[in-house]
């Protein structure tokens, strides 16, 4: 990343730390269920992640409206990182898909395309078979390329 992305997630770092010593409730959530946790996750910030749940925030919030994980939202838009903590650190299954969102983390990752993630996923275990096919994802994307 560039000296700009860094010198940004250096600030948002600090402003997290701010608004935690101020009090805020840090699993406060909207009205979809969402939290802080769940949007770090969403964007990439593992370092925010950890932090959120060294101060007791939950890693296993979910979206209300489709079940969701944060596991799920950080396969498809955030780093691998990301994707590594919320498994190997917070213990987020790789094959959660509810009723209502029948997409495993690997459909997401694979549907946006993104290879490294993919991979990372399949080292974990995750299953090729579970819930909508990741196959029919990624092919989407690869058509889309012609």
């Amino acid at each position: 990343s560039s000296g700009l992305d860094d010198e940004k997630n250096s600030a948002r770092v600090k402003l997290v730390k701010i608004l935690i010593k101020e009090g805020v409730d840090v699993n406060a959530a909207n009205s979809a269920g969402e939290t802080s946790f769940w949007y770090c996750a969403q964007y990439g910030h593992p370092k925010l992640c950890k932090m959120l749940v060294e101060r007791g925030a939950s890693p296993r919030v979910v979206r209300l409206s489709d079940g969701a994980t944060a596991l799920h939202m950080a396969s498809k838009n955030g780093k691998v990182d990301a994707c590594r903590y919320l498994v190997e650190d917070c213990g987020l299954d790789v094959n959660a898909f509810p009723d209502d969102f029948p997409v495993t983390p690997l459909g997401q990752a694979a549907g946006m395309g993104h290879l490294e993630k993919c991979r990372y996923l399949l080292g974990k275990g995750a299953k090729v078979d579970a819930g909508f096919q990741p196959l029919t994802f990624a092919a989407q994307v690869r058509c889309a390329d012609f």
